[in-house]
């Protein structure tokens, strides 16, 4: 399942991890990545302001993991992904057009 919303100046989107994709040839999730909660969701926010993407990623990250440091990407000119110290993926993003 895919959603997405636009709330408080940025957008939200938010992917769901289901049992079967958990064995498919797909680029969104690992093939035998074990299940947990936490892991059958990826939240992404993506803001307009640089300054406020960075705030908001290091506040998640405060006692979790880095997946991927801030950084510039082909889509993005800022973004980054990390697990919270609740196990919830998260990418933050910041909107390149």
């Amino acid at each position: 399942m895919f959603l997405a919303t636009w709330c408080g100046g940025s957008d939200h989107e938010c992917a769901d991890q289901t049992e079967e994709w958990r064995h498919a040839d797909d680029f969104r999730c690992v093939p035998g990545r074990e299940f947990h909660t936490g892991n059958h969701i990826s939240l992404t926010l993506t803001y307009d302001d640089v300054e406020e993407a960075r705030t908001v990623f290091n506040r998640l990250a405060d006692g979790g993991s880095i997946g991927m440091e801030l950084q510039q990407t082909f889509w993005s000119p800022l973004y980054g992904s990390l697990t919270d110290r609740y196990g919830v993926e998260w990418q933050i993003s910041v909107d390149g057009a």
